[in-house]
């Protein structure tokens, strides 16, 4: 699901595409500044709260993601919605978290369909209703070559993705073990 126009920054990072990227290391933004990420990490350690730790943890997987120049090559753009097919394991801290912000405890249970678009995207706008509360899952995952392979979940493309960065399966580790290991699909949550 696509409802906007590709932005000039996407055609142009459609032209630079080049499959000989896989496999290669993408190189960190040398102008990424260190002090958002700092400030983040302090704010962790001394936050009480659960939720908001899951949050701050979230928040700095985001930064880890804008750090290692990731956004330079994606072209994942507010208004495309193919990836919200795909399975996503959410940890039960982050189902908490999602809970509390839509006023609704999460639940595991069985689903018919993990192939259906998440719960959680409206299909008017094709954008996320929990987009500030996403999960690390959601957050880290950037399409890198052409969209067009999204549309088709058995295409195989260039993606990142959190198993791709080190720090990230830290903080993947992080949620899962504050959640005793307790993950499932988002679908199975709500």
């Amino acid at each position: 699901m696509k409802i906007v126009s590709d932005s000039i920054e996407v055609k142009s990072r459609l032209r630079r595409y080049k499959p000989s990227l896989s496999s290669k290391i993408i190189q960190p933004d040398e102008s990424y500044n260190y002090k958002k990420l700092e400030d983040l990490s302090k704010e962790l350690i001394n936050c009480s709260d659960t939720n908001d730790k899951t949050q701050l943890l979230l928040y700095i997987a985001d930064e880890i993601v804008k750090q290692d120049g990731v956004k330079a090559y994606a072209v994942c753009q507010h208004g495309c919605a193919h990836c919200c097919k795909i399975h996503v394991s959410v940890t039960a801290l982050e189902a908490y978290l999602i809970g509390q912000e839509i006023g609704k405890n999460p639940v595991q249970r069985k689903v018919q369909s993990k192939n259906d678009y998440c719960q959680f995207l409206d299909k008017n706008n094709a954008s996320c209703t929990i987009y500030k509360v996403r999960p690390l899952h959601c957050r880290s995952f950037h399409s890198l070559d052409h969209y067009e392979y999204c549309t088709d979940l058995k295409i195989e493309h260039l993606i990142f993705k959190t198993a791709y960065s080190v720090r990230l399966l830290e903080i993947e580790k992080t949620l899962q073990s504050g959640s005793r290991c307790l993950v499932a699909d988002i679908r199975e949550w709500f």
